[in-house]
């Protein structure tokens, strides 16, 4: 344990925390102990979310917008994407927003929203591989639920500030 507060905390403390805690039997100060407030100052950092730049497959960016941030904390990752189209955009078929962060395996708790403007929203799913999520909707086959293939016309024709927005959480390799 002490090997991982001292990853933890390695260049993460303030130079105004005190650091050096007290023995609580002798009451001296020794470098071997550490504050509360040290602890606390340090974590501030851990779970700060972090620009990223996804690389797209089958989608044109033109001038869209695409937003991406990530979380870390221990092999756990947080991830959200957001892709507006613009003007100049285009969604082909299959498109694909690489990961922060390669995964440790194909699980992933997502949630994805497909939103034809001024229309409706759509609800997803991710298929995920171990760099690549690829946003599925979800469409009806008579009584059953399916995942179908996102296309430049499905789940409806993509048009300039339709968006899709992603977000999950998965284990890194």
């Amino acid at each position: 344990l002490t090997s991982e507060i001292d990853t933890a905390l390695s260049g993460k403390l303030s130079t105004t925390s005190k650091a050096v805690g007290s023995d609580v039997t002798t009451g001296t100060e020794d470098t071997k102990y550490v504050t509360a407030k040290a602890i606390k100052d340090a974590a501030v950092d851990l779970g700060a979310w972090t620009a990223y730049t996804p690389t797209l497959i089958n989608i044109t960016k033109g001038d869209g917008t695409l937003t991406a941030y990530y979380c870390r904390i221990g092999k756990t990752i947080h991830f959200k994407i957001k892709f507006v189209l613009g003007s100049t955009s285009a969604i082909g078929t299959t498109p694909v927003f690489s990961l922060p962060i390669g995964a440790a395996s194909s699980d992933i708790n997502s949630s994805v929203v497909l939103s034809d403007a001024n229309v409706g929203l759509y609800i997803g799913t991710l298929e995920q591989s171990a760099f690549n999520a690829i946003p599925k909707a979800i469409g009806s086959s008579g009584n059953y639920t399916n995942f179908v293939g996102i296309t430049a016309t499905v789940p409806f024709t993509w048009a300039s500030t339709d968006y899709i927005q992603i977000s999950g959480t998965y284990e890194a390799a």
